[in-house]
């Protein structure tokens, strides 16, 4: 045998065993050059034959066969294992993470790194780490233990081998008027967190309401807050708190804000408290301490101040008395079928205006919506007898076999909280309601309702069909579902407690979180939905013990706006039924009515219009006004209950007492005294003064028959008055002229004779000037003629009667001159008995 060597075959003999020897054959091109060597030798020193028998070892074709596929199958597996082993090779990314599970056992490998896995070894499951910034946090579970932990960023989280992640959410950073109310559900504590901060919410604690608003207290506004450990209401104000953000502790939660009443110096409030005490407020005097809502020190004004009014909040438990009182306040419509009570078949009218009052006068107003509601069901409206629901909205009339089953009571309820008494519809669950097909297929609901007793389930619930409820569900305040697949509210408790009043709008359509309203809120998370076929309550396996205040419904989904207006509206009604109670009224209708909280002090006036009858039988409507005013309010409050009814009343028996004793003529004639004297008459009476009422005054401004033969006389009568009237007027406005024309005519001749005084006297004056002025010259003349008679004639008497005898001379002369050298005629007449002797006759002249 043979086998290769390091430099050569080597031959060995198998018989001898000896040692083999070496061959020394030169190969390749050393061969060639030996000469005479020819051999072909296998360059291994074999030749082909030996070689072949080398390779194969011996073995037979079918052999050498089995041996390859042995060996090809072999390295088929050494090629499978190396991809194996080379794949196992990984490399980590830094935010990846592999969960390795063997058995019972678990671990994880976290990135960056190389690793080699087996592959026969466990099961292996990637996953990625949660990247966490400033402000998220990630809830997450151990799975053998079950319990929670929370991790905060800024991190990039690996979970534990054991870990689940349930949630990554946000930090909640609170402002500073926020804050949060957290509750442990291990424990059942709660704590507060207040702004502002950034909130750790604890692995087992949750929050129902999440972040909430403070409230902002000053000095006209202050809040009401409920102990739940003792269930107590207190008021806190800025005198018990201070100013600023209000945020309850532990176990006390913010039921509502309180604005501070003010009531201005002629007012008074009546005021009850929570033991039906009254206390009325006005006029310098209010509340003296914090707990009756006195929040400045002392009220009341002292001796020698001026009257001036108070202000205070509402204390817890108090409500302020509202009355019902007539309204007299404008003439009354002649149309009243009051106005006939005094007529000859008054009898039947008064008899048939008496009824009594029922809820239907009570609180609820007709509100003004701008889209009108096809369904608005008032408890006030409801017929328990014939149980019939009348439908003030612009659909059915009434509402007939409402009730299905059980037993309905109209009654006033109140809420758990802050204690709103609404008129109510009230049923156990064993009352079943059916309204009907009133929701279309676009609808807007608005409701008032609330849990009566310990049965809590659903109240407002869609027949036929177990995915629409509105406003409770399982002990839940607040909660809808408008739909087989849309919860649209049920994350949280919107309502606290759970038997407060809950006033809650929903829409069918509508962007989220306006197409639920709950009071002040927005709650929706999503919209649409489908209607059920049918609104009921209680006809499902969910019952409960139920309260409805209000039900308001439309064919349509209402805008966002006019969705907030009916909100609008059913809060001012809790608002209103949490402060006011009603005194109850008279059971006799006195004519209309008016709600009133603050009594006035200062003088009212009424008005007054109704027939009467003279003592003649003369029908007549009479007109007038009543002056009254209120001296004793307390008095007033126990002993009426409309003091102006009672006045109007009061008033309207004097005036028909005093007209009735006396006749038509003497009422026309004097008919303000007839009414001084029935007022004068009744001044002693004590029906009014025992009410604290004080009657200031009847005045009567119209009258007239009712009767047509009695106006047709007094329409004669009226003409002849009139005539004789225009007649007296047209005479007296003729003497009136003739009596300016005489004045005008003695003034005209007084200045005529007062002219001719002027005259005379001008003339006189003028007159005297001039002869003053001749006289001058004349005396001149006479001083020289007499001063040349001195010496002629010694005596001055001779002088003057020389010059007299000139001055005829001279005088007789010039009127000789003038007669007949001018345009006179002169005449000669011979007298008798004096023969022919001729004389000159001149006027006012002695003869010639």
């Amino acid at each position: 045998s043979s086998h290769l060597g390091s430099s050569g075959p080597v031959f060995t003999d198998e018989a001898s065993h000896r040692r083999p020897r070496r061959l020394d054959v030169p190969f390749g091109s050393e061969a060639a050059e030996m000469p005479g060597y020819s051999m072909k030798i296998h360059p291994l020193g074999l030749d082909s034959d030996e070689l072949e028998e080398v390779l194969t070892c011996g073995m037979s074709e079918g052999s050498q066969t089995n041996c390859l596929k042995c060996c090809g199958l072999l390295g088929f597996l050494s090629f499978i294992a190396f991809l194996v082993g080379m794949s196992s090779y990984v490399f980590l990314q830094p935010d990846d993470q592999v969960l390795i599970e063997r058995g019972d056992s678990r671990e994880v490998l976290n990135g960056p790194q190389y690793t080699q896995f087996n592959p026969f070894s466990g099961r292996k499951t990637w996953r990625k780490a949660t990247l966490l910034n400033t402000l998220q946090y990630a809830r997450v579970r151990h799975r053998r233990t079950m319990e929670y932990r929370y991790l905060y960023g800024p991190q990039l989280l690996f979970l534990g081998a054991d870990d689940q992640l349930i949630q990554v959410g946000n930090l909640t950073i609170l402002q500073v008027d926020e804050y949060i109310r957290l509750s442990d559900r291990r424990t059942g504590r709660e704590r507060v967190e207040r702004g502002p901060g950034r909130v750790v919410i604890g692995t087992m604690e949750n929050s129902t309401k999440g972040v909430e608003k403070a409230v902002l207290l000053d000095h006209d506004t202050a809040v009401v807050i409920q102990d739940r450990t003792s269930g107590t209401l207190l008021l806190e104000t800025t005198c018990s708190h201070g100013a600023g953000p209000y945020i309850p502790a532990a176990g006390r939660y913010v039921v509502e804000e309180r604005p501070r009443l003010h009531v201005l110096p002629h007012e008074l409030l009546v005021v009850r408290d929570e033991n039906s005490r009254t206390h009325i407020y006005g006029n310098g005097t209010g509340p003296t301490s914090a707990a009756e809502g006195r929040c400045d020190g002392p009220s009341g004004s002292s001796a020698g101040e001026e009257e001036r009014g108070v202000s205070f909040f509402l204390p817890p438990y108090s409500k302020i008395l509202r009355m019902q009182w007539s309204n007299y306040s404008v003439p009354p419509d002649p149309s009243d079928p009051a106005l006939r009570l005094t007529s000859l078949g008054g009898a039947s009218v008064a008899s048939s205006l008496r009824r009594r009052r029922t809820s239907r006068s009570a609180i609820v107003k007709r509100q003004a919506f701008k889209t009108r509601p096809t369904t608005w069901l008032v408890p006030g409206d409801f017929d328990p007898v014939a149980r019939v629901w009348s439908n003030r909205g612009s659909g059915l009339a009434n509402l007939t076999n409402v009730v299905r089953s059980g037993v309905v009571r109209v009654t006033a309820e109140s809420g758990g909280g802050t204690g709103a008494s609404l008129l109510a519809l009230t049923g156990t669950t064993g009352t079943s309601l059916s309204f009907g097909y009133v929701l279309s297929r676009s609808y807007t609901i608005c409701s008032l309702t609330r849990y009566t007793g310990s049965s809590k389930q659903r109240i407002l619930t869609g027949g036929g069909t177990t995915t629409w409820y509105h406003g409770h569900w399982r002990g839940l305040a607040g909660v809808a579902r408008y739909g087989s697949a849309v919860v649209t509210q049920t994350y949280r408790d919107a309502v606290v407690p759970d038997t407060e009043w809950v006033p809650m709008c929903g829409k069918s359509y509508g962007s989220i979180p306006g197409n639920v309203l709950v009071g002040k809120s927005a709650v929706g998370v999503r919209s649409g939905g489908t209607p059920p076929p049918r609104l009921e309550v209680n006809t499902g396996s969910e019952k409960s013990s139920f309260a409805i205040g209000e039900l308001i419904i439309w064919n349509t989904a209402l805008s966002d706006a006019e969705m907030q207006d009916a909100m609008d509206y059913l809060m001012r009604r809790l608002m209103d039924a949490k402060t006011y109670v009603d005194q109850l009224g008279s059971s006799v209708h006195s004519g209309p009515k008016r709600m009133l909280s603050r009594i006035d002090l200062r003088l009212q006036k009424s008005f007054y219009k109704y027939q009467v009858r003279t003592n003649d039988n003369v029908r007549l409507m009479v007109e007038g006004t009543v002056f009254w005013r209120i001296s004793d309010v307390r008095r007033m409050l126990q002993v009426t209950a409309d003091p102006e009814g009672d006045v109007w009343s009061r008033s309207r028996s004097m005036v028909l007492a005093a007209i009735s004793n006396v006749t038509f003529g003497t009422f026309t004639s004097r008919y303000g005294d007839v009414i001084e004297q029935a007022l004068s008459a009744n001044s002693g009476d004590g029906f009014l003064h025992g009410r604290g009422v004080v009657l200031d005054g009847i005045e009567l401004t119209k009258f007239e028959p009712m009767d047509n033969h009695t106006q047709a006389i007094l329409r004669r009568i009226i003409r002849q008055t009139t005539q004789r009237t225009i007649d007296l007027e047209r005479q007296l406005s003729r003497n009136e002229i003739r009596r300016e024309k005489l004045a005008a005519d003695i003034q005209l001749e007084g200045m005529r004779t007062r002219l001719i005084q002027t005259r005379a006297l001008n003339t006189r004056l003028e007159a005297e000037k001039a002869g003053a002025t001749e006289g001058t010259g004349l005396a001149n003349v006479v001083r020289g003629y007499l001063s040349s008679l001195r010496g002629t004639f010694a005596s001055v008497a001779e002088q003057l009667a020389m010059l007299r005898f000139y001055w005829t001379v001279e005088a007789s002369k010039r009127d000789v001159f003038f007669l007949f050298n001018g345009n006179a005629s002169a005449f000669l007449l011979r007298r008798r008995g004096n023969g022919t002797k001729m004389v000159l006759q001149m006027p006012d002249t002695s003869d010639l």
